[in-house]
């Protein structure tokens, strides 16, 4: 493990207690079956923001004041990931402690809610966070270093690409990772300008016998995890019960009725970080009638009889991203995909409320062209699905 980012164990005890605590959450409520007042419902198109560019200097301000051929906004706003690391980070005043950090966030909102074009005309535009508590590259984590020892079962594993995540299905983990939750709800929930939340994919990343060969406790099972981020999803609809919340839910697949039933349960939507249209890379998505994927149950576009009853299109909000990858019809990324595959994808077989567009330097124009005639003052979703799912109504 890369050691520079853990404290010693000594200090994570201290760190371990020092903290005030987010309360008590509720297991699996009956949000679903009530009315809801949420603040916004802005489905669409959105940015989805890379990591090198900032929202609150302005760097994506180009785009998202483009405007359709009739005068609409393309983009109804931006998607951008913050790291729990980053958001819950060293007391620089009291060694040991670790204090909540939202002023990124707040700086985020706060430019887009003054947001103008280039002639002084207010351009709405929204903000969906997406809470990152994974991280893909080697020797990466979202994890703050205070997470190690005993207490918290080894704090994190090593996945497949050689990135730390959190050990979500111990109870100490995931205590501070539902703090978090609460801490972000009683600060931003109902604001203005916050479309969404979002929570990042679950997939484990490594197989269960590599994950347990390390020195994490308890044992990973596809149960224990299951129930661990069902309990997140509970968490954050109750730190967020005015805003539109979603958990992207992509593998494993051992996990996903199960994963997908707490989300309707708890009145959570879904998604994906992955927009996958093409057959050379999306089988593993789509799924069997006997082993369904994360893309059978939107919509049950394949109509597989293992899922019917459990789809959440309609029900729950529904959002998917455009990665990097997902520009690409195949795995070598030699052939480009092209934009109205992925809307058709994602509109058709998805039945998606939002889609967020990844800011790609070789793509955004091709995005903005194909989206400037399908975004009108009369269909601001861009065609994309705009009735309010009736967990809200």
């Amino acid at each position: 493990m890369n050691k520079k980012r853990m404290l010693s164990t000594a200090v994570a005890a201290l760190a371990a207690i020092s903290f005030t605590f987010g309360g008590i959450f509720p297991g699996k409520s009956n949000i679903a079956n009530a009315t809801v007042n949420l603040t916004n419902w802005n489905p669409g198109h959105y940015l989805l923001a890379n990591d090198k560019l900032s929202i609150s200097n302005g760097d994506f301000d180009t785009w998202l004041t483009q405007r359709s051929t009739d005068g609409t906004p393309i983009f109804r706003g931006i998607q951008k990931k913050y790291s729990w690391n980053e958001l819950e980070v060293p007391n620089a005043s009291q060694p040991g402690q670790f204090v909540y950090d939202f002023s990124e966030i707040t700086a985020d909102l706060n430019h887009l809610a003054s947001l103008t074009d280039s002639n002084g005309n207010p351009v709405p535009s929204k903000l969906v966070i997406q809470l990152q508590t994974k991280a893909f590259g080697e020797g990466e984590t979202a994890t703050p270093a205070y997470i190690q020892g005993s207490y918290y079962g080894g704090g994190v594993y090593e996945t497949a690409t050689g990135s730390y995540n959190p050990i979500r299905w111990n109870d100490n983990v995931r205590d501070r990772i539902k703090a978090l939750y609460a801490a972000l709800g009683t600060r931003f929930n109902g604001n203005s300008t916050l479309e969404s939340v979002i929570l990042s994919e679950t997939a484990q990343s490594n197989q269960p016998a590599n994950i347990n060969s390390q020195s994490i406790s308890p044992a990973f099972s596809y149960s224990v995890y299951t129930s661990a981020i069902s309990d997140e999803i509970a968490a954050l609809k109750a730190a967020f019960p005015n805003t539109v919340t979603i958990q992207f839910t992509n593998f494993p697949q051992q996990s996903l009725s199960g994963l997908f039933a707490a989300e309707l349960a708890n009145g959570v939507g879904s998604g994906g970080p992955d927009i996958k249209a093409y057959s050379a890379i999306n089988t593993s998505l789509i799924g069997t009638n006997t082993a369904p994927g994360a893309y059978s149950y939107y919509a049950n576009a394949w109509n597989y009889s293992s899922v019917q009853g459990q789809t959440l299109a309609g029900i729950v909000p529904l959002g998917t991203a455009v990665q990097s990858a997902d520009y690409f019809q195949d795995d070598a990324k030699t052939i480009p995909a092209t934009i109205n595959d992925l809307y058709n994808f994602g509109h058709d077989k998805l039945h998606l409320n939002y889609i967020y567009w990844l800011y790609n330097a070789n793509r955004i124009n091709d995005v903005v062209d194909f989206l400037q005639t399908k975004v009108t003052s009369t269909d601001k979703a861009g065609g994309l699905y705009q009735t309010l799912p009736t967990v809200y109504q």
